[in-house]
């Protein structure tokens, strides 16, 4: 047999990157369905996906396709942790692993797993023989700073975005007449995305309207004038074009959907974390967030406050859904080359 040289052999190297791959996505169900229905969209023949979730294991074909996959796509559910849940997926995911040994492995971080993983691993509470061997497999992360934090824990990850903004507009929306502020805020986690910040806020503020989705405020001390709580909302397109500015206090992220889309709508943005054509104030400091909210606020008065066009143009071109999914795939596609090598 000749051996193949030179550009013979680039050209064969070359080609293993552009074959179709197939991919088995399982984890957290919201992330599985919606990069599913990116990869579906975007990814023509090159990819060819199913999605597991739990409810799936009972699906014959489901499970054929996961055995027959390239590339097995963990979303969220980090390795190694010892509750309950976290047990139960690492032994389907073991199941996985050993009933299809040829395929590439890939974790996809998303915002609190790497918290909580980080967390462990300071308190020496991760399970040693899932972490290890999740470390030998391949990473992506939501964010550039979720990379920093995994590679201090000995994970080297590659940052794509998956949270890609679905709240697009063909023009640039002009800001309200009146100053508001959008927030979001779970009552079941109100301090970790900073209730209580935002509470004192509007106590400080009392000419500002605050409007808060995704919980009812059942967290609040009392009510204010000034402070609305709307619950969980499907269609969040109204709510961004009578807000001036779009605050996400949360104790630590992914790339948070709420900032994108404010973004993409031309809304000003103050976020705990560093992201261009944002304000950074830091998670729990009231008097900072106050600060650039009256700044703001001066500047409508003024006539001098105008919507965030660089901030827009910048968001409908980092997270534009097509361009991340490609890049994904681009990886996939890399990846899944190694397991067709061999």
């Amino acid at each position: 047999m000749t051996s193949l040289s030179g550009s013979d052999s680039n050209t064969t190297h070359n080609c293993l990157y552009r074959k179709a791959i197939s991919v088995c996505i399982s984890g957290q169900p919201f992330w599985v369905r919606r990069v599913e229905a990116s990869l579906r969209k975007y990814g023509g023949d090159r990819v060819k996906v199913v999605g597991l979730t739990s409810h799936c294991w009972n699906s014959a074909s489901k499970i054929k396709q996961a055995l027959e996959s390239d590339v097995l796509l963990r979303m969220g559910y980090r390795p190694g942790a010892r509750n309950i849940r976290g047990r139960a997926f690492d032994a389907a995911w073991h199941a996985l692993r050993l009933l299809n040994p040829g395929a590439r492995r890939v974790y996809y971080w998303l915002g609190t797993d790497v918290l909580r993983t980080f967390e462990d691993w300071q308190r020496g509470q991760l399970r040693p023989a899932c972490f290890e061997c999740a470390k030998k497999d391949s990473h992506i992360a939501d964010a550039p700073w979720l990379c920093e934090e995994l590679n201090r824990i000995g994970i080297k990850a590659l940052s794509i975005p998956v949270t890609m903004c679905r709240l697009q507009a063909a023009d640039t929306p002009a800001l309200p007449k009146e100053f508001a502020v959008l927030t979001y805020i779970p009552d079941s986690r109100y301090s970790f995305y900073g209730g209580e910040c935002i509470y004192q806020s509007a106590r400080h503020l009392p000419e500002v309207r605050f409007d808060v989705v995704g919980g009812d405020g059942r967290w609040a001390p009392s009510s204010l004038p000034n402070l609305k709580f709307h619950g969980w909302q499907i269609d969040m397109g109204p709510h961004y074009r009578r807000a001036t500015v779009v605050v996400r206090m949360v104790r630590h992220d992914g790339t948070g959907l709420t900032v994108v889309e404010g973004l993409c709508l031309a809304r000003h943005v103050i976020y705990s974390l560093p992201l261009p054509y944002t304000t950074y104030v830091s998670w729990g400091d009231t008097e900072a967030l106050n600060r650039h909210i009256q700044e703001l606020l001066d500047r409508q008065r003024r006539g001098a406050l105008h919507p965030n066009d660089l901030g827009r143009r910048y968001a409908m071109r980092e997270f534009d859904e097509q361009r991340g999914t490609e890049k994904l795939i681009s990886q996939l596609l890399e990846i899944g080359a190694g397991r067709r090598s061999r």
